[in-house]
C-alpha cells in the first residue's frame, strides 16, 4: 500500500508539472509580471469581398480567445471587361 501511495504521489506531481508547463506555454509575462495571452490565429477568411472599385477585408480569429481578431484589407479587383461585343 505504501508503494502505491508513492507511485500515485509521483504520478500526480508529474501531472501538475505537465499542466503547469502547458499553462506557461499559452501565456507570456509582460514586463509588469502580468500574463499576456499568446494568440493562435486561424486561417484568414474574406469577411467583405472586394469589388472592382472597393477594397475588401479578411479576418482571422484567435483559437484561444474568439474575441481576439485581426483584419487586413484585400485589394480591389481590376475591371473585368469580358468579351467586347460590337453592336451595329
Amino acid at each position: 500500500m505504501q508503494k502505491l501511495k508513492k507511485v500515485l504521489t509521483a504520478f500526480l506531481s508529474a501531472l501538475v508539472i505537465v499542466s503547469a508547463s502547458f499553462a506557461v506555454a499559452s501565456c507570456e509575462l509582460l514586463p509588469n509580471g502580468n500574463p499576456e495571452h499568446v494568440h493562435n490565429f486561424g486561417e484568414w477568411t474574406v469577411t467583405t469581398p472586394p469589388t472592382c472599385t472597393e477594397d475588401g477585408e479578411e479576418t482571422r480569429v484567435c483559437k484561444n480567445d474568439s474575441t481576439h481578431k485581426e483584419t487586413r484589407p484585400v485589394d480591389a479587383l481590376e475591371h473585368d471587361w469580358g468579351n467586347w461585343e460590337e453592336i451595329t
